[in-house]
């Protein structure tokens, strides 16, 4: 039998051309990689492993320098892989963390399954019982040794990159009413995954918690953020002194100015954070 010749396939122009432009000396790509637009770097990564990482400082900057986490462990430890990342962990400017957890009161959940119509007590049981696993694991994680050790192992990493970053809180609850959405911190859909609602209790000594994190790795904050969302007096931000110390800054918890129509104190300035997909 002849052989057969199957017909040359010719590249489209457009392909063409993005083979020449990954000959492009490393300069001009990081060049062209600061021209793409914050929502469009996600999509220009994934084309190929060159661009990402050609991208990965300009992601790092537009997409992950102001976040949010939450105290699990599955969120610190994200947080511990961001920081520890070489070209990622610099770009961090902000990171806030969440002042809440899962209620523990029975009244408040069982009301809440009222309004949500569920009638049927195995399906209702059935959510208490998950209701009471995920307050338990958080509990227990809160009360461990893990999340000092967790957290001051992520400031360690920040306090190595030697760059100027802020801390502090942010409001998880949505029933303020003070803005539309509430940006939730990494893990909220692991956290929080499979539960019909969440009704949501303040923690106390949050403050305490971070600051002590941050003393013990070394960690200077040049500011602390609160975005509170109608908590000004949130009993988290409590310290035995009523003063917190951080480097060359000073933040009196009684004079604190904080804005009626954003409801925060420095962070007017800081884009607005990406979802954890980001």
């Amino acid at each position: 039998m002849p052989p057969i010749n199957l017909p040359s396939r010719k590249l489209a122009p457009h392909r063409r051309y993005a083979k020449k432009l990954l000959t492009l000396p490393d300069e001009l790509l990081v060049k062209i990689s600061n021209q793409v637009a914050p929502e469009d770097l996600p999509n220009f990564r994934l084309t190929c492993k060159t661009l990402a990482n050609i991208s990965a400082q300009h992601f790092g900057e537009k997409r992950l320098a102001h976040r949010r986490f939450m105290f699990t462990e599955h969120s610190l430890k994200g947080l511990i892989d961001m920081t520890a990342h070489p070209i990622i962990g610099p770009c961090i400017r902000s990171i806030l963390f969440g002042t809440h957890n899962l209620t523990n009161e029975l009244d408040v959940v069982m009301d809440t399954l009222g309004s949500h119509k569920v009638a049927n007590p195995a399906e209702a049981m059935h959510i208490l019982q998950m209701y009471r696993e995920r307050r338990d694991r958080r509990l227990k994680f809160l009360e461990s040794d893990d999340l000092s050790r967790l957290l001051q192992a992520a400031f360690s990493n920040l306090s190595s990159h030697g760059t100027n970053v802020f801390v502090g809180l942010f409001n998880e609850r949505e029933e303020w009413g003070f803005r539309n959405k509430v940006w939730h911190g990494y893990s909220y859909s692991h956290e929080f995954g499979g539960l019909p609602f969440v009704k949501l209790v303040k923690m106390k000594h949050v403050l305490r918690i971070i600051v002590s994190a941050c003393r013990a790795a070394n960690l200077r904050p040049e500011f602390l953020e609160f975005d509170l969302l109608g908590q000004e007096h949130y009993d988290g931000m409590k310290m035995p002194s009523q003063k917190c110390y951080c480097g060359t800054v000073t933040v009196d918890y009684r004079q604190l100015l904080i804005s009626a129509s954003e409801r925060r104190c420095g962070y007017s300035h800081l884009d607005k954070p990406q979802s954890p997909r980001a």
